[in-house]
């Protein structure tokens, strides 16, 4: 199979790495596998960046041929032509300024149709993850699912929302979102303009022959009352790699990071978690200022992708750690660690869960969105109600405290990232969705006027 797979960066964020991961093991696995992304941070030489711009004719264009003569008058040390290209920049500028005060999200990205190059060379599926981040035009759907199947994964809700990547407990979503209560939510607005967001991307679905992915049945169930609803969908959960996500001997991992041995150690990851709307930050401080007081041993609080000056609560020492540069860096955090903590007020199936359970960690959680399909509740961890300060507290220190179920939660964490959450099981999961797709678009080909029957199908369930 020749796969292409889609992305807004090849490093980063679980949601990011996980489109990285899966070309990986195709490609190990013996297939054509890339990967397009709208920011490259690898060297990995299988990962292409999508142009800014591309060769379609529209207003984007014609400002990119402009500019480009003007860079080319620059090359020749003309003098003045920097002038012009700043014009050129400053006016373009404008019309994007004007659809952002409108509460419009753009779509103007097009480097995007440059992609109909890999059509045009004989690519089987291409699978798109995140395609809000500013590179991609989501209008590119229509054209490019009716030459190749086109599989998108929800990592989150953008893609049926009127602007936010998780809705939180409103349910506009539904019936057309407007009357925002939240514009300032990820990806923040200006105004509201999330009714004809909603609208736009409407249209867009329905012109268009997708196959839906989700990471958790939560999502997908959300997913099915939205503009999403009546695509072929399949649940398959992510998973990670089990040869460096795996349990170590703590004090080996403790001393390569230079950590005390005769500490209990908690660790949670989040990348700027104390300004990151979706992560409960102020519960998580809450719960461990609780626990220094209640709490009769040392223990150490590690949190992994935030910088910032530690301190001391009762028994606790709050420690910030930035982001480290390797998995296997990050897998040794997991393996020094006794307990991972994952606090959310919003979240669909957080890699970090998967990680810290491959590592034979206990987790405790915050029962939201797809969490409590990762956590067994009583069995691998605790999940507990969100923004619930008292109950993440008891909960943390109920593990800590009980030597006999601590170890039994660990054995049953292994035992269920080992069964579920393998990422070559989720390849090999993928692939067979792959093969599924590429047979029902072999049948949709063979319809009138190019046009599938399916895809007038889903066109009438949404209408």
């Amino acid at each position: 199979m020749k796969i292409l797979l889609i992305s807004a960066s090849d490093g980063g964020g679980g949601a990011n790495l996980v489109p990285f991961h899966l070309m990986q093991q195709y490609f190990q696995g013996g297939h054509d596998a890339w990967m397009a992304v709208g920011r490259k941070v690898t060297t990995h030489d299988r990962v292409v960046t999508i142009p800014e711009w591309g060769r379609r004719c529209s207003f984007a264009f014609v400002w990119n041929a402009v500019e480009q003569w003007t860079l080319k008058l620059e090359e020749k040390s003309i003098k003045g032509a920097w002038r012009w290209r700043d014009i050129i920049k400053r006016a373009r500028r404008i019309g994007v300024d004007a659809k952002e005060q409108l509460g419009r999200e753009n779509f103007a990205y097009p480097g995007t149709w440059r992609l109909m190059e890999w059509v045009e060379n004989g690519v089987d599926i291409i699978h798109c993850h995140m395609l809000h981040g500013g590179y991609f035009d989501l209008r590119f759907l229509s054209a490019l699912s009716k030459r190749v199947p086109v599989l998108l994964t929800l990592h989150d809700e953008w893609l049926y929302t009127g602007h936010c990547a998780h809705a939180m407990a409103c349910e506009r979503w539904v019936s057309g979102c407007g009357c925002c209560p939240d514009l300032e939510r990820y990806p923040a607005l200006k105004k509201d303009g999330t009714a004809k967001n909603w609208r736009r991307k409407k249209r867009i679905y329905a012109n268009s022959n997708l196959f839906l992915i989700s990471p958790s049945n939560w999502l997908m169930e959300r997913a099915s009352r939205s503009i999403l609803r009546g695509y072929h969908h399949q649940v398959i959960p992510n998973g990670v790699d089990l040869s460096v996500f795996r349990s170590r001997d703590k004090n080996d991992a403790r001393t390569e990071l230079g950590w005390p041995l005769n500490q209990q150690i908690i660790l949670t990851v989040a990348n700027q978690i104390r300004t990151n709307v979706y992560k409960d930050w102020a519960t998580l401080e809450k719960a461990i200022s609780l626990l220094g007081r209640n709490h009769d041993k040392p223990v150490r609080f590690v949190c992994l992708g935030e910088e910032g000056k530690g301190y001391t609560v009762g028994n606790i020492k709050v420690v910030f750690e930035p982001f480290a540069d390797s998995a296997q860096r990050v897998a040794s955090y997991y393996q020094a660690a006794d307990i991972f903590v994952h606090t959310a007020r919003a979240d669909t199936y957080p890699t970090t869960i998967l990680e810290a359970m491959a590592c034979g960690l206990p987790v405790v959680g915050t029962s939201v969105g797809g969490v409590p399909e990762q956590i067994l509740d009583g069995e691998t961890g605790l999940l507990v109600p969100p923004a619930s300060p008292v109950e993440l507290e008891k909960a943390i220190r109920a593990i800590l405290s009980d030597e006999v179920r601590y170890d039994q939660m660990c054995k049953a964490s292994l035992i269920m990232a080992k069964n579920m959450f393998d990422i070559r099981r989720s390849a090999t999961e993928h692939i067979n969705y792959y093969t599924y797709a590429m047979r029902c678009f072999a049948k949709q080909s063979n319809s009138r006027n190019g046009r599938s029957g399916y895809a007038l199908a889903v066109q009438a369930s949404i209408r």
